[in-house]
């Protein structure tokens, strides 16, 4: 009931759609329907757990932190029809999911949405009757995720939306800040990750390819250098080591331009 809710909405952490900026040219023609392959529907315990299960797996591993939260709906929420009540739920993905394969995390997720099928509605007013929730749980969650029957997203304004039918084909929708070449780009990704893990069902979501070959080897070339450096340190880190060491050392150089100096990074990276 309600207690439960608010426990919920207390660590709400919505999972953000990732800053995808301007594009190469999709592996896939349109953000039309990704399938589900055969051999996982013969792994998973039903086709829409196994595809919520992809899609929280790629938004998890996109994410720039530990957001967790995504908008739920479910097939009867077209039913709560009362002002008062949200038509759908918030779901948290579940701790260790990268680590688990697609059809292990389809399993929990599976004993999750029987849990979630018997859970009353959040209230549209639950700020007003419990003020300590703060503006987050009042704002809609930006990814919306919609399981067979469910109805349609009434306000239309969040960022990205993902449709599932019956057979666990899955559906990107993009909607504000994002377009139909983002989409595009997010069905590809999601296309990726099924495909390995049909290949590999037992292997760890967190090692399932996301890229093409051809990327992959893109980003090799343009990563190349013969330069070395710490391998296990990122670049932030990198950088401000070597303003610390010598803050006067040229910053960047393009050719003939020197558009800044550590001694002018250097204070920035150090607070």
């Amino acid at each position: 009931g309600e207690p439960r809710w608010v426990r919920d909405l207390v660590t709400r952490s919505p999972l953000l759609p990732p800053r995808l900026g301007q594009l190469r040219p999709s592996p896939r023609a349109d953000a039309g329907l990704v399938e589900l392959p055969a051999a996982l529907r013969e792994a998973g315990p039903s086709p829409e757990a196994l595809a919520l299960a992809a899609v929280l797996a790629l938004f998890r591993r996109l994410a720039r932190g530990e957001e967790r939260s995504v908008a739920l709906a479910l097939a009867g929420q077209r039913a709560w029809t009362s002002a008062l009540l949200e038509t759908e739920l918030q779901l948290d993905v579940p701790a260790g999911a990268l680590a688990d394969s697609l059809p292990r995390l389809a399993a929990r997720l599976a004993t999750k949405l029987a849990k979630l099928r018997g859970r009353a509605p959040l209230r549209r007013d639950r700020w007003q009757r419990h003020p300590e929730l703060g503006a987050a749980s009042q704002a809609p969650l930006p990814i919306r995720v919609e399981l067979p029957g469910a109805a349609l997203d009434p306000g239309g304004e969040r960022a990205l939306r993902v449709r599932i039918n019956e057979a666990g084909s899955l559906h990107v929708h993009a909607g504000a800040g994002l377009d139909a070449d983002h989409a595009q780009w997010l069905a590809a990704r999601l296309e990726l990750l099924l495909a390995g893990a049909a290949a590999e069902p037992e292997r760890a979501l967190a090692t399932l390819a996301l890229r093409t070959p051809e990327e992959r080897a893109r980003w090799r070339e343009s990563n190349a250098t013969a330069e070395d450096y710490p391998r296990t340190r990122t670049v932030s880190q990198i950088i401000a080591a070597r303003a610390k060491l010598d803050p006067n050392a040229i910053a960047l150089r393009a050719g003939r331009l020197r558009p800044g100096r550590r001694r002018d990074l250097g204070p920035l990276l150090l607070r």
